[in-house]
């Protein structure tokens, strides 16, 4: 089976429209959290996430919209478009959000996690060290996270250390080595900050283990102009244009 990898929508109807037109023929999506938060489309980016077959966990943002955690946690523009998201949903959309558990395995050996497996919605996983005590402390022969919005992809190769492994678009990975563990995260589809604007994703083909990585351009100024419209704080529209 082919899977669209995906994270971090963040309410970007324009991202993530372009990145299922890439997806093609794959038969399901996993979606690793935060389909809402910052961006000016929650609605519509809740409605395509659902029209495809799914498996989806939940992110800090969209508990923030389900006013089930602190906002204290949030710096006061992610606040303020947290506030903005909500008032923008329904009750059958926030429904929705609310069913979606913490983590899901799809897969045999697979850990869907919008942080990471042991500290939840809240961990950002950017170093070697970070990969090698997560994939330590559990058996999964593969976890997928978000989050950081920054693709990243790690291996551990039985008890070595773990390698962290450069993603480029286009590459496709081999993960089908034996004894060979990996914690990867496909980038942000609608708020990358990793310095390249485009929106990332990644396809897995669940028989072969391989996994390609990809980036998109979409038309950015058509967000930042629904954002600056719905008088969303223009330090959230400005660092979509730089990727930050």
């Amino acid at each position: 089976m082919k899977v669209g990898l995906i994270a971090d929508i963040h309410s970007n109807a324009e991202a993530i429209i372009s990145v299922l037109g890439r997806l093609g023929d794959v038969e399901e999506i996993w979606c690793l959290g935060d389909i809402v938060g910052y961006g000016p489309d929650p609605a519509r980016c809740i409605d395509l996430v659902r029209e495809r077959r799914h498996v989806c966990v939940i992110g800090n943002h969209d508990l923030c919209v389900l006013n089930a955690i602190d906002v204290s946690e949030f710096n006061a523009e992610a606040i303020e478009s947290c506030l903005w998201n909500r008032d923008h949903l329904s009750g059958e959309r926030l429904a929705f959000l609310r069913s979606l558990p913490a983590t899901a395995e799809p897969a045999p050996g697979v850990i869907l996690v919008h942080g990471s497996p042991r500290k939840g919605i809240w961990e950002y996983v950017l170093s070697s060290w970070q990969a090698d005590e997560i994939l330590s402390e559990t058996d999964a022969s593969m976890i997928f996270v978000g989050h950081s919005h920054i693709p990243l992809a790690f291996m551990k190769p039985g008890e070595a250390p773990v390698e962290y492994i450069h993603l480029a678009d286009g590459q496709v990975l081999e993960l089908n080595k034996k004894g060979v563990r990996y914690l990867i995260n496909p980038g942000s589809v609608g708020q990358p900050r990793d310095g390249d604007p485009r929106a990332s994703y990644m396809i897995f083909d669940t028989e072969s283990y391989q996994v390609e990585f990809h980036r998109i351009a979409y038309p950015v100024e058509t967000t930042q102009e629904k954002m600056l419209l719905a008088g969303l704080p223009t330090s959230l529209s400005d660092r979509l244009k730089a990727g930050i």
